[in-house]
């Protein structure tokens, strides 16, 4: 059994979206793009979605990729599972690429700091679980999860989360002189107009 040493298992549960994701091109991905792949992709979300209203709950251990088929109570019946896990996320990753637009937008800023939300949002989550913040009692409850999850998104990829974090994040401290650089601009700025 691999332990919880480095990541490792986790590692290996996820290492063949990290593969796909290393083999997938932008270019590639925007051949498939047509309106018959992406009604087809609106269609797979909406299935997945209504199949997850109402089948049985499954249990969020499975999504951490860090509990072994013995902690989960399968055996065997593990890989079968894991493997539906792997098509579901796979159709649904796809499904929601395709439909992502190659215009910029306002919110497309977004996507250049997910590197940001990735490492930071673990110290929020472990923060709500162990305040016990949230309870979801109903599947209709990932609706308000994921309004929860998006202004979570917001923050971390705010504009002085990034200045304060790129030091520790990319090793570089260009954002912060940059704010520094303005601060004294418009420090000086205000200081002449006093003068006035």
């Amino acid at each position: 059994m691999i332990g919880n040493e480095f990541s490792l298992s986790r590692t290996f549960v996820f290492f063949p979206f990290f593969l796909i994701g290393y083999w997938l091109s932008k270019e590639r991905l925007y051949q498939w793009k047509g309106w018959k792949v992406q009604l087809s992709s609106i269609g797979i979300l909406m299935a997945i979605f209504l199949m997850s209203m109402y089948t049985p709950a499954i249990h969020p251990h499975w999504l951490f990729g860090s509990y072994a088929y013995q902690d989960l109570d399968v055996g065997l019946m593990g890989g079968v599972i894991r493997m539906g896990l792997y098509a579901v996320a796979i159709l649904m990753t796809f499904s929601l690429l395709v439909l992502i637009p190659h215009k910029r937008y306002d919110y497309t800023t977004i996507g250049q700091y997910t590197l940001y939300v990735y490492l930071l949002h673990g110290v929020v989550v472990q923060y709500v679980r162990e305040a016990n913040l949230l309870q979801l009692d109903h599947n209709l409850d990932t609706i308000g999860l994921a309004v929860i999850a998006a202004a979570i998104v917001l923050f971390l990829s705010s504009k002085w989360v990034i200045t304060l974090t790129q030091p520790l994040i990319e090793l570089k401290t260009d954002k912060l002189q940059n704010e520094v650089r303005k601060n004294k601009i418009q420090a000086t700025k205000n200081h002449a107009e006093l003068e006035k």
